[in-house]
């Protein structure tokens, strides 16, 4: 892992353009000291956004990222202290949660950029000093896919049930967070069949239990994908149906994925090259069977790949 870019606290927000190359994944971390008497909270670490060729990937609060870090890789790091230091951070995984072999291929013609908004870390009432550093962690591998992530929340005006429809393809996840502050009942149907139906406490029980948590953080993960296998993401609607219990607003993110076939050719190009095996030289020859130059070719690479050689 590797320092891409840091800025002072102060400055409340930052946008920054990735450099070429692939990556397993970014680090945000954010080490502030808060402002006497005060006691930061996630909700004051504002939003993330990770922009790709124009299209927002991610675009959700720095609060629920670290949550799900926590749900589904470990330890996530956050700890704050009244009017001292307060420690967050945020992966962005190129790949689902459970899939290490994705990456996100960066060329030449990408432009892609992480965008931080962290008003309340500029804010001296609430906030001394401190910094936010953005991390890159390469990684060699094939981009078969983008991992999105978007926040869609419901208000509820009062207690009753409301329900709607969610038409994106390839829907991988939900989140809730707190849930049972707002609801009695979640309700989930995907492609005509009925894969949620239990009132939130119960939800978050199951959902702590399979993702191996010790200690609950109240967020409900509904996993799609519980079979680990990405073909199980395939399909087209998703439905929901919330009873609340009185008014308020419901956190809601959406986990998706759009396969990229075009980035999958090339940075399996990029792969190929990087790991090829060096076979013996042939008699009479000094050169390994099937380098020329330093390099092979694209056609020897693919077909490396389609033997599963690496």
């Amino acid at each position: 892992m590797k320092l891409l870019h840091s800025v002072p606290a102060a400055n409340g927000s930052v946008s920054f353009f990735l450099p070429k190359g692939q990556f397993g994944n970014f680090f945000i971390r954010y080490q502030v000291v808060a402002a006497a008497g005060v006691t930061l909270t996630r909700k004051n670490f504002g939003n993330v956004i990770l922009n790709w060729n124009g299209q927002d990937v991610i675009n959700v609060d720095a609060d629920i990222i670290n949550r799900l870090d926590n749900v589904y890789g470990g330890t996530s790091e956050f700890t704050s202290a009244v009017g001292a230091s307060a420690k967050l951070s945020c992966f962005l995984t190129s790949g689902l949660w459970f899939d290490n072999s994705n990456v996100y291929d960066i060329s030449g013609r990408d432009n892609v950029y992480i965008k931080l908004d962290f008003s309340d870390l500029a804010d001296s009432a609430i906030t001394a000093s401190g910094n936010v550093q953005i991390f890159g962690k390469n990684k060699t591998g094939v981009m078969t896919y983008l991992h999105n992530m978007i926040a869609r929340p419901v208000t509820s005006s009062g207690a009753g049930t409301m329900a709607d429809s969610y038409p994106i393809n390839n829907v991988t996840e939900i989140y809730l967070k707190d849930p049972t502050s707002l609801l009695s009942s979640v309700q989930v149907v995907k492609d005509n069949e009925t894969l949620v139906d239990a009132d939130p406490s119960t939800l978050i029980s199951y959902s702590d239990f399979i993702h191996q948590l010790e200690t609950t953080n109240n967020t409900l993960a509904i996993d799609f994908v519980e079979s680990l296998d990405i073909r199980e993401a395939i399909g087209a609607t998703v439905n929901y149906k919330y009873v609340f219990t009185g008014a308020g607003i419901l956190e809601q993110y959406f986990s998706f994925i759009d396969f990229t076939p075009a980035k999958a050719r090339e940075s399996s190009d990029v792969a190929a090259a990087k790991f090829v095996p060096v076979l013996p030289a042939p008699p009479g020859s000094s050169s390994p069977a099937n380098i020329d130059s330093g390099r092979m070719t694209t056609d020897r690479a693919q077909q490396l790949i389609a033997a599963g050689l690496f």
